[in-house]
C-alpha cells in the first residue's frame, strides 16, 4: 500500500544526494503550494475563482518562506547550507537571498491582501478578519524570533495541528464508535496511528545524523530534520490530496 510513498521518497532522497542545491529549491516551491493549501482547506469550505484559490496558497506560503529569509537570510539559510555541505553566509550572500525574501514577502503579501478582500467581498467577514490576525501573528512569530523557531512555532500550532483536526474529522481513519466522540479522543486516536511510524523513523533520523555529523548537535539535528523533511513533504503532499475533503471547524 505504501510502494509508491516508498517511491517518492526514495526519488527525492536521490535527488538530493545527485543536486542538493536543485533538491532544496524544489523544496521551498513544494512548501510554498503544501503549507498554503493545508491551511487553506482548513478555513474554507469554498474559495470561488481559481484566482481566489492561488491568491490564498501562494500567499501563506510564500509570506511564511518569504519573512524569515528576508529578515535573517544566513540563519534562514544555515540548517540547508549544513546539510548540502555549504557556507551559510557566502551561500546565502551570493545568491541575494535576503532579496529573493523580500520579493517572496511582496508578493505574499499582495496574494494575501488580495484572497482577504475576496473573503470579505463575498460575505466572509469575520473569517476574513481571522485570516487578518492569523496572519499578523505568523509573520510576527517568524520575523521577531529566530526564524526557524518562528517557523517551527507555525508548523506546530497551526500547520500540523490543521493536519490533525483534519484526519480527526475523517470517518475512513476512525475506527467504528470514534465517529461523533469527543475531539480530544479523535486527535489521541490519529496521534495512536502515527507510533508504527514515528518509532523507525526517529531511529533512522538519528542514525542519518551520526553518519553524516558524527554527533547529536543541535544544528546538526536541525539540518537531518530538514532533510527528512525534504525526502517526505511530496508523498506526504500527494497523500494529503488523496483524503476527502472535510469541514474541520
Amino acid at each position: 500500500r505504501f510502494a509508491w510513498y516508498l517511491a517518492w521518497m526514495i526519488a527525492a532522497a536521490a535527488l538530493l544526494f545527485l543536486a542538493p542545491v536543485v533538491a532544496v529549491l524544489g523544496f521551498f516551491a513544494l512548501t510554498v503550494v503544501h503549507w498554503g493549501l493545508g491551511d487553506l482547506d482548513a478555513t474554507a469550505s469554498s474559495t470561488g475563482s481559481r484566482t481566489a484559490r492561488f491568491a490564498a496558497i501562494s500567499g501563506r506560503g510564500l509570506l511564511v518562506l518569504g519573512v524569515a529569509f528576508a529578515v535573517s537570510p544566513v540563519a534562514a539559510w544555515s540548517p540547508f547550507a549544513l546539510l548540502i555541505g555549504e557556507n551559510a553566509a557566502t551561500s546565502a550572500g551570493s545568491t541575494d537571498t535576503r532579496v529573493m525574501g523580500i520579493i517572496a514577502v511582496t508578493v505574499g503579501g499582495i496574494a494575501t491582501i488580495a484572497w482577504i478582500r475576496h473573503r470579505w467581498r463575498h460575505g466572509e467577514r469575520r473569517e476574513a478578519l481571522h485570516d487578518v490576525f492569523e496572519t499578523i501573528l505568523v509573520a510576527a512569530a517568524i520575523g521577531l524570533t529566530d526564524p526557524l523557531f518562528g517557523i517551527g512555532a507555525y508548523f506546530l500550532s497551526t500547520h500540523s495541528f490543521r493536519h490533525s483536526l483534519r484526519l480527526a474529522s475523517t470517518p475512513e481513519v476512525l475506527p467504528e464508535g470514534f465517529n461523533g466522540g469527543s475531539l480530544v479522543r479523535r486527535l489521541a486516536w490519529v496521534h495512536l496511528l502515527s507510533l508504527p511510524l514515528l518509532v523507525p523513523t526517529l531511529g533512522m533520523l538519528l542514525g542519518w545524523c551520526w553518519i553524516q555529523f558524527g554527533g547529536f548537535g543541535v544544528d546538526d539535528l536541525t539540518a537531518t530534520m530538514l532533510g527528512f523533511f525534504l525526502i517526505t513533504t511530496l508523498p506526504h503532499h500527494l497523500l494529503g490530496c488523496r483524503l476527502p475533503r472535510v469541514r474541520t471547524r
